[in-house]
């Protein structure tokens, strides 16, 4: 298969379309890629989870930028994330995530898994991966993962398998671009639900994407990314966190006094180029903090449905009612979690067409419905 086998697919305009017709197997000699945060959920409960967040959005950044920032299917699960690229990109970038891992560790003392594999050895094992192209935006794309090997994979990383990554030296990751510059975003209708859905009936992911339509609104009215109640962090120390990621190299005071710069960016901006949506520096700023909704994944596939949903409470309980119906009749499985706001990491390659924001609920999102629904998995 070419090079241009993402590009390739066709472009899907609805979730609901992503149906196995609508997917190709990927080529053979494609690689898969994925890591994970171990003990994600001790972090969350010990307040870490935004740095979680970070590893698993800056295993992504360092990937795209060690191909110059080529078009690649990813998929940011919270606590981890998965890429496929083509064979000649596979132990480049296995060995940059090698340099994910030491990273993760001397930043925040995490365990970060990391495995790569062949696409054909996957599916020689009969779990093969789909990949479907999901158009989000005129120039932007969210690749959607189907079939069972992608849940396999995350199987085999947690019991230890990390593929061909034996024998790679790590290589220094490269994360220009990963930005923390927003504060914690409350809901709006008062609540966030993070869901995690399991198939196991066809079509039943296009009825649970309509009924969370005619419960919660529009994608634009439960979108997490509210510009009415997202604010910048203008504090010094909500910048460090993500700088001892992408500053690394600097020592920590020089780390701080980056701090202070980024923070009064962020006020500069936050005090006249969001409320004006004025153009500065070649940027159509009003244009750029106004196309958030379209550069964002809160709702996606991998595998699972995963979504991020701006609800109120009554909304809430109506859609988990429609789930626990489904889930009766053995339609699907599901994990939730509940929370006040949304979270947001960026990749910000540039500010008008080139950036990403990864959405997670707040205080442990899209790992404790894992977590929930891997109990119900166990009870069978």
């Amino acid at each position: 298969m070419p090079g241009d086998f993402y590009a390739s697919l066709p472009a899907l305009e609805r979730l609901e379309d992503a149906a196995e017709a609508a997917s190709r197997p990927l080529p053979a000699d494609w690689w898969l890629l994925a890591t994970d945060v171990v003990g994600s959920t001790a972090h969350a409960a010990a307040g870490r989870y935004k740095n979680v967040n970070l590893v698993s959005a800056a295993c992504i950044t360092a990937c795209l930028n060690a191909v110059q920032r080529r078009e690649l299917p990813f998929f940011f699960g919270g606590d981890g994330a998965l890429l496929a690229c083509p064979g000649a990109d596979g132990l480049r970038l296995a060995a940059v995530l090698l340099g994910m891992r030491a990273l993760a560790r001397s930043a925040y003392g995490f365990d970060l898994r990391a495995g790569a594999w062949r696409a054909g050895d996957v599916e020689a094992a009969g779990r093969p991966v789909r990949l479907a192209r999901l158009q989000v935006s005129p120039v932007l794309s969210q690749a959607l993962f189907l079939g069972e090997g992608v849940l396999d994979l995350d199987r085999r990383l947690k019991a230890g398998d990390a593929g061909r990554m034996a024998g790679l030296a790590p290589a220094d990751p490269d994360l220009t671009g990963l930005k923390c510059q927003w504060n914690e975003i409350p809901s709006e209708p008062g609540e966030i639900l993070t869901l995690l859905v399991e198939p196991r009936r066809e079509a039943v992911l296009a009825e649970v994407l309509a009924s969370v339509r005619a419960l919660c609104g529009s994608e634009a009215e439960r979108h997490p990314l509210n510009p009415r109640t997202m604010s910048l962090a203008l504090r010094p120390s909500a910048h460090g966190p993500a700088l001892a990621l992408t500053h690394h190299r600097l020592p920590p005071g020089l780390r701080g006094l980056r701090s202070v710069l980024d923070a009064a960016l962020m006020g500069f901006a936050e005090a006249f180029l969001r409320p004006h949506g004025c153009t500065w520096a070649g940027v159509d700023w009003g244009a750029y903090f106004g196309g958030f909704q379209r550069f964002s994944d809160s709702e996606k596939l991998c595998g699972l449905l995963s979504m991020v949903v701006a609800c109120a409470p009554e909304q809430r309980r109506a859609v988990l009612e429609a789930l626990d119906a489904w889930e009766g009749e053995g339609a699907l499985a599901y994990g939730a979690h509940i929370s006040p706001a949304a979270m947001v990491t960026c990749m910000v390659f540039d500010h008008r067409f080139h950036h990403y924001h990864f959405i997670d609920g707040s205080g442990g999102g899209y790992t404790l419905a894992a977590q929930a629904l891997k109990a119900k998995r166990a009870r069978g």
